[in-house]
């Protein structure tokens, strides 16, 4: 049994379907590509919070030797007071990550759900006009 995968063969399948299809003579536009996305600016700040809820309780320090000995000092003498409130933060962020999504889930449902019901007022609406006939 011969498992190898003839690419080149592959490739010219494919470059034959394109142009049968007319597609090499179509000008290349992203606006043709359906869109996933929920809600626009919704979804652009649940990506960004969904990147960036997490706080981080220390950054790298710039600074001399010395600057950056008493830098670490100070962060070790600090520590057992901002470690605590960083995770609560964290932890909080996340919630509101979760319920940002939710939201902008939610809101594509009923989104849906509101194109069903204008279609089947239509639908109802084209049933009662012919039974009325």
């Amino acid at each position: 049994m011969d498992n190898t995968v003839d690419i080149e063969r592959i490739m010219e399948e494919i470059r034959d379907e394109i142009v049968r299809t007319g597609k090499d003579k179509q000008p290349l536009s992203f606006t043709d590509v359906e869109s996933t996305k929920r809600n626009g600016d919704l979804d652009e700040a649940i990506d960004y919070i969904s990147y960036n809820y997490e706080v981080q309780p220390y950054a790298p320090l710039p600074g001399n030797k010395i600057a950056v000995f008493f830098k670490k000092v100070i962060r070790k003498i600090t520590g057992f007071f901002i470690l605590p409130v960083v995770r609560q933060q964290n932890t909080l962020n996340y919630y509101f990550y979760r319920v940002s999504e939710t939201i902008g889930e939610v809101k594509s449902d009923n989104e849906e759900l509101k194109k069903r019901a204008d279609n089947l007022e239509k639908r109802i609406k084209a049933l009662e006009e012919k039974q009325g006939k």
